[in-house]
């Protein structure tokens, strides 16, 4: 038998995956290898028999000559030796312990033989708790109701009462832990007083939370021991959600003269309610020409200063707050250098005819420039030359003045700059184009660089759009370890599938039980969800992103489902999640289902919603991610909610995304000096 193990990090913006494999090889000719079991109440300090099935063990292939015996007081949590290394002969006295419980287990492990090592053994244990009596007066450990509520990288919340203590011999000693043991969960404040034992816990940005209200349990177990050695044990409850991000308040668009300086500050002060708030920075330090940008780190007040060579006009800057866990909130502000001269600017270029505002092969277009002027006094006496050096290109109107620009306005040229195509320009290439402007300023005269596209590209972006349409699978087929929690499967595509997404042809889908679709052979699983882009790597669907459980012992039918209909080259394939959010205790019908449908040949996306009832906080998508994009950095990802009511039952989500245009035209324009150079002077 083949076993993978898939570990996927939570890190925001990039998640890591690691792999290992074991194989286990079943022997027929040993087994079952059984511990007989045990009848209480068994008396404490006194001596027992525990037997056991050899089955064959001792001999080749399995060669267990040696066993350990084991024994838990607390139903099976943890375990401590009674005896190592003993003969596996079937049989073994060891001592009880004199500690009082009602859930004692034995355990009969092995201690060597193939392919045994310190971790990797089989063992078993009894299948039913028999109860131990000690001498002297028991000590009894009864867990509360309270549960530890804490957040992903936040200090410790105030202690509350986990449990009390009663009989025993006073001192007690108190240890905790979480089960199973994890570094990533810390408990401390632990501390008894009178017999009421409190505690807090702390756990860091790593473990797996769904964002407030909602929340994750984590059992932690409690054992205390008495002045005389007696010991109890309970379990009690870590309830953990996710990191919150800082906030900080916006920032005003001021305006400073070249070799002077401005301060701006935040409508609020930076802060962060989940108190792991780290600082603040600013970006960026310097400005294009000489100058500097810096922040006050208490303050987040930003002051600019700028020097006579400072770049004149627009300078976008980036304020970031940031916490332990890397959560950060971002604030823009634009500020605008300026001089007590004119000083013109390029702010874009408009293609005004043909009336799709392209330009395409063998056409005639004509452009308008504007320019803007971000001086301290009215720029006059504009004129301008417009230029190509791109092959098959023509400006047969290439000189227009400009009318007089004011202080922050804008212009556009007089006369439309006439610019021709031949047949050979090739869609998907560049225009590029020089103008070269003359005015009244001391700058005089400047020439700005720009290009156009021939043709439009294929929009980066996904349009979705919303109606009120029923789609569901009634049956499916339930794809394979899809009835779990946190973990990704892949799904098998029809055979010859066509589909593409953001150009791409698809050749393998990953489903994440947490409501994401991936489009690649393998992938991640996050309970977390997050504004797009999220931490997937491949180009993702998020049809329902939140901490769902699709445990059947949790979600009656859950698990994903696929069914695939029509026949190709026009087929649609069904993926659906049938799920409860998670919740420690809520089990039943599935509150959130949803279907995502792909359409083979157009790349038409659907996604349908059956019911998003939610449970535990988590109604209509006010904890969960709508939307899709092309990797985990960039632009490339269209958003429609994050942890807002925007997802509702009956609804159904249409992805479709813009295709290219590029059309040969009717002909060039028409230049009459075109005569004279070809000969007819």
């Amino acid at each position: 038998m083949n076993f993978r193990a898939t570990v996927g990090d939570n890190r925001a913006g990039g998640a890591g995956v690691a792999y290992d494999q074991i194989v286990v090889t079943a022997s027929s000719a040993a087994g079952p290898f059984a511990v007989v079991n045990l009848a209480g109440p068994l008396t404490g300090g006194a001596s027992q028999a525990v037997t056991w099935n050899v089955a064959n063990t001792t001999a080749a292939p399995v060669s267990t000559s040696t066993v350990n015996i084991l024994i838990s007081l607390d139903g099976g949590y943890t375990f401590t030796t009674l005896l190592a290394g003993t003969a596996n002969d079937g049989s073994e006295t060891v001592t009880i312990p004199n500690i009082a419980t009602a859930r004692a287990r034995i355990k009969v492990e092995a201690a060597n033989g193939t392919g045994i090592s310190t971790g990797n053994t089989y063992f078993d244990i009894t299948d039913s708790n028999f109860a131990i009596t000690a001498s002297g007066t028991a000590v009894t450990v009864s867990t509360s109701a309270n549960a530890i509520a804490t957040k992903q990288g936040s200090p410790a919340p105030a202690p509350v009462q986990i449990a009390t203590i009663s009989g025993g011999t006073i001192p007690y000693t108190l240890a905790a832990a979480a089960f199973p043991e994890s570094a990533e969960i810390s408990i401390v404040s632990l501390s008894e007083a009178a017999g009421s034992v409190s505690a807090s816990a702390q756990v860091s940005c790593r473990i797996a939370a769904p964002n407030a209200p909602s929340f994750r349990i984590y059992p932690a177990v409690l054992q205390v021991t008495d002045a005389t050695g007696r010991k109890a044990s309970g379990v009690f409850p870590i309830r953990v959600s996710n990191n919150d991000i800082p906030s900080i308040g916006t920032y005003t668009n001021p305006t400073v003269a070249t070799g002077g300086s401005v301060s701006v500050s935040p409508s609020a002060l930076p802060s962060d309610t989940n108190g792991n708030f780290v600082g603040v920075s600013v970006s960026p330090s310097t400005l294009p020409g000489g100058g500097t940008v810096s922040i006050n780190p208490s303050t987040a007040e930003v002051t600019v200063q700028t020097v006579p060579a400072t770049t004149l006009g627009a300078h976008k800057i980036r304020v970031s707050a940031t916490d332990t866990c890397g959560a950060t909130a971002v604030q823009e502000f634009t500020v605008m250098v300026t001089t007590v001269d004119p000083a013109l600017q390029y702010n874009g270029v408009a293609v005004t005819t043909p009336s799709n505002a392209i330009i395409e092969p063998n056409e005639c277009n004509t452009l308008d420039v504007t320019l803007g002027n971000v001086g301290g006094s009215t720029a006059t006496t504009i004129s301008s030359t417009l230029s190509s050096s791109t092959p098959g290109v023509t400006i047969s109107t290439a000189t227009s003045p400009y009318a007089d620009i004011v202080v922050s306005g804008s212009g556009i040229n007089a006369t439309a700059y006439e610019v021709g195509t031949e047949a050979s320009v090739a869609c998907g290439s560049s225009v590029a184009f020089t103008q070269t402007v003359t005015f009244n300023g001391p700058a005089s005269p400047l020439t700005f660089n720009f290009s156009l596209p021939v043709g439009q590209a294929a929009s980066n972006h996904y349009n979705i759009v919303s109606s009120t349409v029923a789609g569901s699978i009634a049956a499916g087929t339930l794809v394979a370890g899809s009835q779990a929690d946190d973990v990704a499967v892949p799904i098998t595509l029809p055979g010859g599938f066509a589909f593409s997404i953001y150009d791409t042809p698809m050749t393998a889908l990953t489903a994440d039980t947490n409501g994401t679709l991936q489009f690649a052979a393998s992938g991640a699983s996050s309970a977390s969800n997050a504004a797009l882009p999220g931490a997937f790597t491949a180009p993702t669907l998020f049809g329902f992103w939140d901490d769902l459980d699709l445990r059947a012992s949790v979600t009656t039918g859950g698990g994903i489902y696929t069914e695939t209909n029509g026949s190709a080259p026009n087929r649609t394939f069904d993926i659906e999640w049938r799920a409860r959010r998670y919740n420690s205790s809520g089990t039943g019908a599935p509150t959130v289902r949803f279907m995502i449908r792909l359409h083979e040949t157009t790349n038409l996306i659907e996604v349908f919603y059956t019911t998003v009832a939610g449970n535990n906080g988590g109604a209509d998508g006010v904890s969960a991610t709508a939307g899709i994009q092309r990797q985990n950095t960039g632009t490339e990802f269209d958003q429609w909610s994050f942890n807002t009511a925007s997802l509702v039952a009956g609804m159904k989500l249409t992805y479709t995304r813009p295709a290219g245009v590029c059309n040969v035209g009717p002909g060039t324009c028409f230049d009459p000096n075109a005569i004279f150079r070809n000969g007819f002077e």
